[in-house]
């Protein structure tokens, strides 16, 4: 198995590596977008053109998908109450799946 043989960081390590990573690129009280790579440029857009209608959009920038920042994510949706995930891969089994997933299986849902 593809890297089985590698040590593991220790998991606080990881965590403060992933908080100095993970960009809130953007604060808001509405919605949450969250999203990764190429996308970005289309969600910033879209917050810029939402701001105009007067909603105000909380846009989380994945800068790392594994390990994953749930914590932000999350009490920026338990903030907003809404999220949106924008990738340009594929519909099922992708990242935005991944953070809907994480969502429903967090606290927020309990």
């Amino acid at each position: 198995m593809y890297c089985r043989d590698h040590i593991h960081a220790d998991d606080k390590l990881v965590a403060a590596i992933v908080k100095q990573l993970l960009s809130l690129s953007v604060t808001g009280k509405h919605v949450t977008i969250v999203s990764h790579s190429r996308a970005m440029g289309v969600c910033l857009e879209a917050a810029k053109e939402l701001e105009q209608s007067g909603i105000e959009c909380e846009v989380i920038n994945l800068r790392t998908i594994r390990p994953m920042d749930d914590e932000t994510i999350i009490k920026s949706v338990m903030k907003t109450n809404h999220l949106i995930t924008v990738e340009n891969g594929w519909p099922q089994s992708g990242v935005g799946a991944e953070v809907c997933a994480r969502i429903m299986e967090s606290e927020l849902f309990y």
